[in-house]
């Protein structure tokens, strides 16, 4: 123990587990919420977030989603974020492919959805990214021209237009698309769903 911590409360030491167990016993909100946002250790603010009833809030669950090292921990929590900038960033740049795919879900801006259909490394980034799509002449082509079988084939369930369904029904390179492209021109869908085993 230093000199100084001897005239400090415990939940300033320079040890964070003496004020991890000092935050614990606090009951003073203000406190708690300086705590909560400015200690240097994750854990220490974690604790001072739900004792002082935070545990909710936007800067809390950002907090968790940017440092907490529990893949289902973040996950839990990730349906409660709205900062769409902090999503987007989770969606590009995660570690955690799980991850990754829980903020897409959580995404509005298309332009940034479809790029992310578009570039990304990852296959199943790309087809979590391209089932938030709404455009159906994007999907159309996505559906006529993805290198990809499973990133075609996940446009062409997406789609409802009839003549762009017709138009794939027809005209693609790609025979099992095209029977896919049938069976959800004519509504088939638990006979295509039955069927997407032998056209992968």
């Amino acid at each position: 123990m230093g000199f100084k911590d001897l005239f400090k409360p415990k939940y300033t030491h320079h040890d964070w587990k003496i004020r991890l167990e000092a935050v614990k016993k606090l009951k003073d909100p203000k406190i708690l919420e300086d705590i909560a946002k400015n200690d240097e250790r994750y854990i220490v603010r974690k604790i001072a977030y739900r004792i002082a009833g935070m545990a909710n809030t936007q800067e809390a669950l950002m907090d968790i989603i940017k440092n907490d090292k529990d893949k289902y921990e973040r996950l839990k929590i990730i349906e409660k974020i709205t900062d769409q900038k902090l999503l987007k960033n989770l969606a590009k740049n995660d570690e955690e492919r799980d991850i990754r795919i829980a903020a897409i879900k959580m995404l509005t801006d298309q332009r940034f959805l479809e790029n992310l259909a578009k570039n990304e490394v990852k296959r199943d980034v790309r087809i979590a990214a391209l089932k938030m799509l709404t455009d159906q002449k994007l999907l159309a082509n996505f559906a006529m021209n993805d290198k990809e079988k499973r990133v075609r084939q996940a446009a062409i369930e997406k789609l409802d237009d009839r003549l762009l369904l017709s138009d794939i029904a027809k005209n693609s390179k790609f025979f099992d698309d095209r029977q896919l492209g049938y069976c959800r021109l004519e509504k088939e869908d638990s006979k295509c769903e039955s069927n997407l085993y032998y056209f992968r």
